[in-house]
């Protein structure tokens, strides 16, 4: 079948998990004998290649700007599909791209559609009041134009459920399972294995960095606060959370860095901190389980998703007790050890993109022979209501005749 990818900034991915599951997600479609077509945006791809690992690319323009950037490449990218009558099915991700469905539903009403809720995006604080509004709008669409919607957390998959009355399905994000190597540091970045904590977010507020900070500075620790990642149009905010950091040298903000770096970072950190407020499913964290790194997590039901009831929380949110709670992993290593192999027993068991790619690949091709089930039905009403109305037309005109 050919699948259409619309909603991820580009393959390969840069940053961002969304970027992140469309390609690792894509690759193995290729790999089942699938033709997958992946939209991209100039303003993130690094090059025009047409082509990546099978997967084909069309890349679009769009208007840059913080919140005309996606509905610009959206509409482009739905524009196309409408015309692409090879087309067998089309995958939205995220909302904000969803506010197209509309557009592709009127044009090409028989199209199978299904759309992956990532986040509730309208929650982040970087948005101001009409941007949540058309998210919200976005999230609507989904429930109301796609065949069939996937949550990649089951909070959300109840929270869509609860809201729009409607069957949503369950489909996690994943991670590739590495094998157990020692991957050196990256060069130039000054850090030493075992040494450093590591966050690996965008700066934005719902990754609640500030709590992290506030409570690293009360610890008695010669490890680093290592913080990886960069403004995603949070400028402001940027600037605030790292004047907190001001004549700390023991806290450093490295920016971006690419994905064999950022691998390189779990590899060796001592702990991995998410202390996110709001998460879809964060594929950072699922990364650091992947490498066997431990992990500390706010206690959201995202998070707690994600490494189970027996891995290592905090209270989201709490400055108290996420510096107790990394206190006691500082006075015991012995737990570290073990939760870094608990995690990643833990991705090969429920978070394997080679078995969630095969359910992705189950959902099209149900979603396919559902719509052609529909339009065959459709069909059969339509000639049945026909062939009444001739037959009718044909006894009133024998009657006609007769008299």
């Amino acid at each position: 079948m050919k699948i259409a990818m619309i909603g991820q900034k580009g393959i390969p991915a840069v940053c961002g998990g969304i970027e992140k599951h469309v390609e690792e997600a894509s690759i193995r479609l290729v790999a089942l004998g699938h033709e997958v077509v992946a939209y991209t945006r100039k303003s993130y791809v690094k090059d025009d290649s047409e082509k990546y690992k099978g997967v084909s690319l069309v890349c679009l323009p769009g208007i840059l700007s913080k919140h005309l950037d996606t509905i610009s490449y959206a509409f482009l990218a739905t524009v196309h599909v409408i015309f692409d009558r090879k087309v067998d099915i089309v995958h939205y991700h995220a909302i904000g791209p969803s506010l197209m469905l509309p557009l592709l539903r009127l044009f090409r009403p028989g199209l199978p559609v299904i759309a992956t809720h990532h986040s509730r995006d309208y929650l982040h604080g970087k948005w101001g009041k009409v941007a949540r509004t058309m998210l919200l709008v976005g999230e609507w669409c989904q429930a109301k134009f796609a065949h069939k919607i996937l949550a990649v957390s089951k909070g959300n998959q109840h929270f869509l459920e609860e809201k729009y009355k409607r069957k949503i399905d369950y489909l996690p994000n994943g991670v590739e399972v590495v094998n157990n190597v020692e991957l050196s540091l990256p060069d130039g970045l000054g850090l030493e294995p075992n040494g450093y904590f590591l966050m690996v977010a965008r700066l934005i507020p719902v990754k609640c960095i500030p709590d992290v900070i506030t409570a690293y500075k009360k610890l008695n620790t010669d490890k680093l606060l290592v913080i990886a990642g960069d403004s995603s149009f949070t400028d402001e905010y940027t600037q605030q959370i790292r004047a907190m950091s001001e004549g700390e040298s023991n806290i450093r903000f490295i920016g971006y860095q690419s994905p064999e770096n950022v691998y390189r970072l779990y590899s060796n950190a001592y702990l991995f901190i998410l202390a996110s407020s709001i998460e879809g499913l964060s594929i950072a964290l699922l990364e650091a389980m992947s490498y066997s790194c431990a992990t500390l997590v706010s206690d959201i039901s995202a998070n707690i998703e994600a490494v189970g009831e027996d891995g290592l929380t905090f209270i989201q949110g709490d400055c108290l007790d996420l510096e107790k709670q990394l206190n006691y992993l500082l006075q015991n290593k012995e737990t570290i050890i073990a939760n870094g192999i608990y995690g990643k027993n833990r991705i090969k068991q429920y978070f394997d993109w080679d078995s969630i790619v095969k359910q992705m690949e189950a959902f099209y091709m149900a979603t396919i022979e559902r719509r052609s089930k529909e339009r065959r039905s459709a069909q059969t009403i339509l000639t049945t209501i026909e062939a009444l109305y001739l037959t009718s037309e044909e006894r009133r005109s024998k009657e006609r005749r007769s008299n």
